[in-house]
């Protein structure tokens, strides 16, 4: 499974076990597999899982967590009633 993940901190997550982990940069999103590795960075507070279950071949980061936002409400106009 793709997920995104971002660190939690300022600090970098290196790459592990000879790259099937990527080099997370500190604060930005990155796509991975979610790996062993992965489950226990999250479960240490080191990274967040921003994006489950990401479709393959997605390459846009932002663009992708862009998609999952929901739509801004729109304010409607006070309905007033009219005094006599």
């Amino acid at each position: 499974m793709l997920v995104i993940v971002q660190t939690t901190g300022s600090a970098m997550v290196p790459a592990y076990t000879g790259g099937t982990t990527p080099y997370v940069q500190a604060n930005t999103p990155t796509l991975c597999r979610l790996s062993a590795f992965i489950e226990y960075k999250v479960k240490t507070g080191h990274l967040k899982v921003l994006a489950e279950n990401v479709p393959e071949g997605t390459e846009n980061v932002e663009a992708y967590l862009e998609s999952l936002k929901p739509a801004p409400i729109k304010p409607q106009p006070a309905k007033t009633k009219k005094s006599t």
